[in-house]
């Protein structure tokens, strides 16, 4: 006989020549369950003799274990079973126990974890661990020694789960998931990180009542099984999912009661500060794919440049301007050169590419007669700026531009007063910050800039929050809903990211990596960098103040990498401290340091 295998998970059972052995009553069942939860090391007879018969005189329980060894290896066969000073072993490979292969992949990806190696690498070890897993470790077998064993693996098993799960939602792998998570879930009903999962996932395929569903069911277990409510995880998701329905004056909860719904306004369809119809683009493109003559191609890709760039579509945007750009600088006018380098500079800004968005700037400035620059040109450059967090060169910036009049630009004035608003807090301005951007915000609803609207009230929130003051919620929420209304990817990172920090310095980590997690997604959807990083960068802090260290490791460096694609301005300092983590402890309010604070708002 070969040498054998033996399964513990789902069914406890050896194998040879492939058919199955059967052991001789429960005392041979235990005993092997005992030696099989040393994962090969040694186990002293005395323990095995006292876990079998306790409270028998030693001498006999040692005599029946002699007896019960040597039947055990009858069954398994010569060499199997290893007698030595130190007691008994297994000596078998360590692929012959299922859960010796299972501890061993678990155990070392999940170590491996913090290492900030490839993503995909990771997932393959997490699938190949999982696989392992066949359901409930060691069934039919009731001893505390084994009770304990099986809680490990269990416990190891949900952990392999969750990780791989949390990775999938990063990488927008929302329904692929759920063919694992959802078995996991519905086998341990009181997990409720695991329902927290499968509800941020439901919620990202669209599926809100389907997720209700399951935070109805979550809360409903958690009572009864352990008389708890639900954490502050699964209630962020929560509020996520009940915010996604379209509502005007309340929108239901799970449990039915009703919610004040945000304040809207009613809006149609925009362009902001393109002028163009909403539906354009469809005509743009099929124009822009008949036209032959090279001026009105490069009028019509900066045209449709900035349509998609005002709806979030920054990558594309970029690559339109930028063929149009190349245009006008080798053949003019200068005037449309100008504009469209302002263009490329909002977008870059979008992305995180802070720096070349200033060296766009100067260029354009260089096109003014004298390099004058012109009202437009200070207030983008001012609003750059304050993204570096360069309140002085901001407000140098904005120095030569005269406070707007009610027959101004309604869009430029409100660009004006939100320049402003960010130079106030982050001088500590407050109430000058919150002043500044409620006329912001005012102005551009005047007009239905929905583009500049979103980033007006994540300013406005900011600066509420900054102030200790409530009601910044209420505008995160607004603008995460705005985002969503619009289909504005980058807004949505913005708002989530932002709402992430004020939850972090609220004291509530887990809360703070669920609207950091959808500042993630949506931020590598759109190709923003600079807020993936800033995302990373929460999800790292989140992760510290949770105590998982590997994790909070892995989107360090992870914050790092995403940073470094564009050219963020990080210094030196900054790169260290990311890539270190905190210095001290646990945040415990909102007037603790954080370790990023310098890379985001």
């Amino acid at each position: 006989m070969g040498q054998p295998t033996i399964t513990v998970f789902g069914r406890f059972e050896i194998t040879a020549d492939p058919k199955p052995l059967s052991l001789a009553g429960g005392l041979q069942r235990m005993l092997l369950a005992l030696l099989a939860g040393s994962q090969g090391r040694w186990v002293p007879g005395s323990l095995l003799a006292e876990g079998l018969w306790p409270g028998a005189p030693p001498g006999a329980a040692m005599s029946r274990l002699h007896v019960h060894v040597h039947r055990l290896r009858t069954r398994l066969g010569p060499g199997v079973v290893e007698a030595g000073p130190d007691g008994y072993r297994l000596q078998l490979a360590a692929d012959s126990v299922d859960a010796w292969r299972f501890d061993r992949a678990a155990g070392g990806t999940l170590a491996a974890h913090s290492d900030g190696g490839d993503e995909l690498a990771l997932l393959e070890r997490l699938d190949e661990a999982a696989a392992c897993w066949r359901g409930e470790p060691y069934p039919g077998v009731d001893h505390p020694l084994v009770d304990a064993e099986r809680h490990r693996l269990t416990e190891l098993y949900l952990l392999v789960e969750e990780t791989r799960a949390q990775h999938r939602l990063d990488r927008g792998e929302h329904r692929e998931l759920l063919e694992h998570l959802i078995p996991a879930a519905c086998a341990h009903p009181t997990r409720e990180r695991l329902h927290t999962l499968w509800m941020t996932a439901l919620y990202r395929c669209g599926d809100h009542a389907q997720a209700l569903e399951v935070y109805a069911n979550g809360r409903e277990i958690l009572a009864a099984e352990l008389g708890l409510s639900p954490g502050p995880a699964l209630e962020a998701v929560h509020a996520l999912v009940v915010d996604a329905f379209e509502g005007t004056d309340a929108v239901p909860n799970a449990s039915g009661a009703r919610q004040p719904a945000l304040p809207r306004v009613d809006r149609t369809p925009c362009s902001d500060a393109v002028s163009l119809p909403a539906g354009h683009e469809q005509l743009l493109r099929e124009e822009l794919a008949t036209t032959e003559c090279p001026d009105q191609r490069a009028l019509l890709r900066r045209q449709l440049g900035m349509l998609l760039g005002s709806t979030g579509r920054v990558q594309e945007s970029l690559e339109l301007l930028f063929q149009a750009e190349a245009r006008y600088r080798l053949h003019g006018p200068i005037r449309a050169h100008r504009s469209v380098l302002q263009q490329l500079a909002m977008e870059m800004s979008k992305v995180g590419d802070l720096r070349r968005a200033i060296r766009l700037l100067d260029e354009a400035q260089q096109t003014y007669p004298g390099g004058r620059a012109s009202d437009r040109l200070r207030i983008v450059r001012a609003i750059v700026l304050t993204h570096m967090k360069d309140a002085a060169g901001a407000e140098t910036a904005l120095a030569g531009v005269s406070a707007p009049g009610p027959n101004d630009d309604p869009i430029l004035a409100s660009m004006w007063w939100r320049a402003r608003s960010i130079v106030a807090r982050l001088r500590g301005r407050h109430e000058d910050a919150i002043a500044s951007g409620r006329v912001a915000l005012r102005l551009a609803q005047q007009v239905n800039a929905a583009a500049l609207e979103g980033v007006v009230m994540v300013d406005l929130a900011c600066a509420l929050r900054d102030a200790g003051l409530p009601e910044a919620h209420r505008w995160y929420r607004a603008a995460v809903r705005l985002g969503h209304e619009h289909d504005r990817a980058p807004l949505i990172a913005l708002a989530e990211a932002a709402t992430a920090k004020a939850v972090l310095l609220a004291g509530d980590p887990a809360g703070a990596t669920v609207h950091a997690r959808e500042a993630l997604r949506h931020a590598r959807q759109a190709g923003a960098w600079g807020l993936a990083g800033r995302a990373s960068a929460r999800l790292a802090e989140a992760a510290e103040d949770l105590g998982e260290t590997m994790r909070a490791g892995w989107y360090r460096q992870e914050s790092l990498s995403q940073y470094r694609r564009v050219d963020y301005p990080l210094t030196e300092q900054e790169q260290r401290r990311i890539a270190a983590g905190p210095t001290s402890g646990p945040t415990s309010g909102p007037t603790s340091g954080r370790t990023v604070a310098a890379a985001g708002a």
